[in-house]
């Protein structure tokens, strides 16, 4: 899983080599502030709303679920 750019302030990045299934975030205290089914293998979320901080993204795919770390400035 690659979440560009990171640290992000607007808008990230979510990409893999396969297709995604399912994106979720989750701040620092393990609330989901994202979710979002999908079928790409690139996907941009809108971060603006969130608050500055450590947040994690995990993605579903048919092989397994993985997860990245970015901060918002």
């Amino acid at each position: 899983i690659l979440v560009y750019p990171n640290p992000a302030h607007d808008i990230i990045n979510i990409g893999m080599v396969e297709d995604m299934n399912e994106i979720r975030i989750y701040n620092s205290t393990g609330q989901i502030i994202y979710h979002e089914q999908v079928n790409h293998n690139r996907v941009e979320v809108d971060v603006n709303s969130f608050l500055p901080g450590m947040y994690l993204v995990q993605t579903r795919t048919e092989n397994g679920v993985f997860t990245e770390r970015f901060l918002r400035q």
